[in-house]
């Protein structure tokens, strides 16, 4: 490895460190104290809170923006390697950043590809639940039509008249 993409990897991974530091104490400021509000928040459409707070800012019970730190805290390492190391340890040290890079883009990629399967199921749960709510509606409807229904023939047998005639009336005087 060159001392220029030595420089370069260390100075990458160094932010790349600060950043995922500073979402994890953004994050963990956020579970103990939720009137917080972070720097990064700018509105209701750009905002790291929700980020922080929702069901994928976590793997199990850990956020993740800490194995974002352990990793750059890795990349950290290999490219201090590849500037003070040995000559072989120089050399191989592009390989092993380049190893990790893989792994890390293949996890990336995979939440990214778990991420639309589970907002799906959330979908059909939503429809289901939406489904199940106008199937209750229609119930109620009904039942409502019938309890309006039973108190008209309940009406026109106290007003001494046949059930057309009644509903007959209360259509032409708009009597509802």
């Amino acid at each position: 490895m060159s001392k220029s993409a030595a420089r370069l990897a260390l100075v990458c991974a160094l932010v790349g460190l600060a950043a995922s530091i500073a979402a994890a104490y953004i994050h963990y400021h956020l579970l103990f104290d939720p009137s917080y509000t972070s720097f990064c928040d700018v509105n209701a459409t750009v905002s790291c809170t929700q980020v922080y707070l929702s069901r994928y800012s976590t793997f199990r019970g850990i956020p993740v923006a800490v194995f974002g730190a352990i990793w750059f805290a890795g990349a950290l390492l290999l490219s201090i390697m590849g500037l003070v190391g040995s000559e072989s340890t120089r050399e191989n040290a592009p390989g092993y950043l380049f190893a990790a890079s893989t792994l890390a883009l293949a996890v990336v990629l995979y939440f990214e590809y778990e991420e639309p399967r589970r907002a799906d199921d959330r979908m059909d749960l939503l429809e289901s639940a939406d489904a199940d709510a106008r199937a209750r509606e229609a119930g109620r409807a009904r039942r409502r039509t019938g309890d309006r229904l039973r108190r008209e023939v309940k009406a026109a047998e106290l007003l001494g008249m046949s059930f057309r005639s009644f509903r007959y009336y209360v259509k032409k005087y708009n009597l509802r």
